[in-house]
């Protein structure tokens, strides 16, 4: 169990390295990448889905205990997942359904409430965790006496609060998409991706 315990610190390390060594790797041999639209729906999506995930491993290095620290990390790499699926959703599946993609400004909002949210719900539970603030307790029953403790417990309302606004208006998103009469063509299809900041096959360049 204890090598278990201090893979923790191998495993997210040697990532992280992957991670840079791959995208050093595109920017090399990709001339358009040095020029990529960083407000384009996909690259916004990604960012905010790795920004998330790393900060909910980095705050699993500090998991010590019962408090909330252990959800603030394990919010976070859910979180940094489901925004990946998100972008997904929107920009691979429902053009391979022949289903039209959302406008850039209802991709921009609903992933950045959800993201946005998540991030600062965990780092709310992270900052009460590190003040005593007991996990899986509710109410008065949780004992908090610092003002730290009560604050970040209000950051991580007000942030999962923003995150559900996000997520409601993504399942509504689909559900217009998915729901609605009309089916788009492959040509169709492949300008919305090209425009949302992916290749028309999903692997060409990045831009607008």
């Amino acid at each position: 169990m204890r090598g278990f315990t201090w893979a923790q610190y191998t495993l997210g390390p040697t990532a992280a390295v992957a991670l840079t060594a791959l995208l050093l790797q595109i920017r090399s041999t990709n001339p358009k990448s040095k020029s990529i639209d960083r407000s384009a729906p996909a690259i916004r999506c990604l960012i905010l889905s790795v920004l998330v995930f790393g900060v909910g491993g980095l705050l699993g290095l500090f998991v010590d205990g019962g408090d909330t620290r252990t959800p603030a990390h394990y919010h976070g790499v859910i979180a940094g997942v489901t925004l990946a699926l998100m972008g997904l959703a929107f920009l691979e599946f429902l053009p391979a359904l022949g289903r039209p993609v959302p406008s850039r400004r209802r991709m921009a909002w609903t992933v950045g409430l959800f993201g946005w949210g998540q991030l600062a719900a965990c780092m709310g539970l992270f900052l009460a965790g590190g003040h005593g603030a007991p996990r899986k307790v509710a109410g008065a029953d949780q004992g908090l006496t610092e003002w730290a403790a009560f604050a970040g417990m209000g950051l991580n309302g007000l942030g999962g609060l923003v995150a559900v606004v996000g997520g409601i208006l993504f399942v509504w998103t689909m559900a217009v998409a998915l729901i609605r009469p009309g089916m788009i063509s492959q040509e169709e299809g492949a300008a919305s991706r090209l425009e949302a900041g992916l290749g028309a096959s999903g692997r060409g360049s990045v831009g607008k």
